[in-house]
C-alpha cells in the first residue's frame, strides 16, 4: 500500500510511533517505507504530490478506507489502544476498530476470522 501524505514525519508519528510499523527505509527524499515482521515494506508514505497537502475534499479522488488484518482480536485491540494512547480517535466497529489517519483516510483494524 502506498499513500500520499502531506508530511512524512507526521505520517511516521501515526503509522510508526502510534501504530507500530517498523521503519525500513527513511532516507529516501520525501518518503518513508514501513513494514511488519521484517518484510521489505508493507506500507509506503510519500509527499511527492506536494508537501503540506491538505486532506482531500469530498469531490476529490481518494482512498476511502483500507484495512490491516492481524492474527488475533487482542492484536487488533492492542493496535487500536496504541493509536488511542497517542491521541488519535478510535471507534469500535462490529468487526474490529476504526481509526482515521491525519489525511482523513480510514483504517480498519481487525483480526483474521472477523468479516466485514
Amino acid at each position: 500500500m502506498h499513500l500520499h501524505v502531506g508530511d512524512v514525519e507526521r505520517a511516521a508519528a501515526f503509522y510508526h510511533e502510534a501504530l507500530g510499523f517498523d521503519k525500513v527505509v527513511w532516507s529516501y527524499p520525501g518518503a518513508l517505507f514501513l513494514s511488519a515482521g521484517g518484510y521489505h515494506h508493507h506500507l509506503g508514505v510519500n509527499s511527492w504530490a506536494g508537501a503540506g497537502a491538505a486532506r482531500p475534499g469530498g469531490g476529490d479522488a481518494r482512498l476511502l478506507e483500507w484495512e490491516i488484518v492481524v492474527p488475533r482480536s487482542q492484536d487488533a485491540e492492542a493496535a487500536a489502544r496504541s493509536l488511542e494512547a497517542a491521541g488519535h480517535e478510535i471507534a469500535p466497529a462490529e468487526d474490529g476498530w476504526l481509526a482515521t489517519d491525519p489525511w482523513g483516510t480510514a483504517l480498519r483494524l481487525r483480526s483474521v476470522g472477523t468479516a466485514i
